[in-house]
């Protein structure tokens, strides 16, 4: 076989990843984002905004905790599966799933222990000021553990291209399971405190894993027996991806906690119902996100920049269009879109909805560079950058948040954003020789 041949079939397999893994995240991100949007609007009419804001914040402090339990073995995951997979080298693979699991499951088990053993009563009494979160220190153990384990798993059948499985049973899409629950919550009374809603929602989470851990177990067993990763080599790996995910799980949802610092219980529901709305900006380069990470990690050990480049911003610009009609929606009846999904007390975030979905709109728009940096051996350019906008966030959010409220909040937090991904693109660029971002052009050619 010829090169232009090899390179024409290397091709074709490209285009057919992304159409099925693309059909299958947009299903499961688009399922969950319906269901998403039904679940916030019932939350908002269960408990009073002040619970809101606890289920918020433990949703946060949760998500958080997790990050770092999980001790970057997710990314580390897919990139070595991957390349291994890309190889056709099973043993490795099977090697590298057996250690990335094991060694993320102690990390969970490791930060739920210390919240269950009063970790987490002193970050709701001394940190985030909340008497009522601190009830629920021994959920909070028990949703981290679950959350790990369901990171892991999920993005491992992400890497071995079970893209539809890996969206609809990762934590963010456990709303599609959990929408019946909190239907049949308020059809029943129209009323449930939060006492009552956080613990179904961990429950759902837990039938999800159940669900996951399954499939994994079947994809699995088919992989040849055998094989070694290095614990010692795959930590060093993880150390930079885990600084990388703190940095940016502390941009996204830090924001929560300085805002919990600070304000009231109620003042953090409007701001979390703002920042959960925004979400749906980036829904669209998150379906992109659900199937890329593999094919880039393949692409990159094969050597085809080009066709890597050329898939990166295709399928930026095809995440872009909605992302701006969205943010645009938003600025006209921001509002109007506040009060019909969550009340009438919540149109005050509207300025906060908008600024906040500005800093979203530019993330999606130069496209998959986080990923590209960590699937092409760039994690310690993925460390640094991450942790310089989580730093740009903190200080800002402290001084915004002083001066404005919520308002100001909301300014770092874009800000943060948009920083750290135009840097990041910036290094993709010098680095890889290869642009990420949207461009018209790309959709005048053929599909990737």
């Amino acid at each position: 076989m010829s090169t232009s041949d090899e390179d024409e079939s290397a091709g074709v397999d490209v285009g057919l990843l992304l159409r099925r893994g693309g059909v299958r995240a947009l299903i499961g991100v688009g399922g969950t984002a319906v269901a998403w949007l039904g679940v916030n609007a019932l939350l908002a009419r269960l408990p009073t905004p002040a619970e809101l804001g606890v289920f918020f914040l433990a949703q946060a402090s949760a998500m958080i905790a997790a990050t770092g339990a999980r001790a970057g073995m997710t990314h580390a995951a897919v990139r070595l599966i991957a390349a291994a997979m890309g190889r056709g080298d099973g043993l490795a693979a099977r090697a590298a799933l057996r250690t990335t699991l094991l060694l993320g499951l102690l990390g969970g088990v490791v930060v739920s222990l210390a919240l269950w053993l009063g970790g987490g009563r002193w970050l709701a009494y001394r940190v985030l000021g909340s008497s009522l979160l601190a009830d629920f220190a021994g959920l909070l153990a028990l949703w981290t553990l679950i959350l790990t384990a369901q990171f892991l798993v999920a993005e491992a059948l992400r890497a071995f291209h079970r893209i539809g499985a890996a969206v609809v049973l990762a934590p963010g899409a456990t709303n599609i399971l959990f929408f019946p629950v909190a239907a049949w919550m308020w059809f029943r009374s129209g009323v449930a405190p939060v006492e009552d809603v956080l613990p179904s929602l961990v429950a759902t989470h837990a039938t999800a894993l159940v669900v996951a851990a399954l499939l994994l177990w079947s994809v699995g067993r088919s992989l040849p027996k055998g094989g070694h990763a290095s614990a010692s080599g795959v930590m060093a790996l993880a150390a930079p991806l885990l600084l990388s995910d703190l940095a940016f799980v502390i941009s996204s949802r830090g924001d929560l906690w300085l805002v919990g610092s600070f304000e009231s219980d109620a003042h953090v529901a409007l701001y979390g119902a703002a920042a959960q709305l925004c979400l749906l900006i980036s829904m669209s380069i998150k379906v992109v996100n659900s199937v890329i990470p593999p094919i880039i990690a393949e692409l990159f050990v094969r050597g085809e920049r080009v066709q890597l480049e050329g898939t990166l911003q295709y399928t930026a610009t095809l995440a872009s269009v909605p992302a701006i009609a969205g943010f645009l929606v938003f600025l006209i009846a921001g509002p109007q879109i506040l009060e019909f999904i969550y009340g009438e007390f919540y149109r005050d975030a509207a300025l906060v909805l908008v600024i906040l979905a500005a800093g979203h709109v530019c993330h999606v728009v130069v496209g998959s560079v986080g990923l590209t940096l960590m699937m092409t051996k760039h994690e310690h350019a993925t460390m640094r950058l991450s942790m310089l906008g989580a730093a740009i966030m903190v200080g800002g959010c402290l001084a915004g948040g002083a001066v404005a409220g919520i308002v100001g909040v909301a300014v770092a937090t874009a800000a943060s954003l948009v920083v750290t991904n135009i840097s990041m693109w910036f290094v993709v660029r010098t680095q890889l020789r290869v642009s990420t971002h949207a461009s018209l052009l790309r959709l005048r050619r053929q599909s990737p």
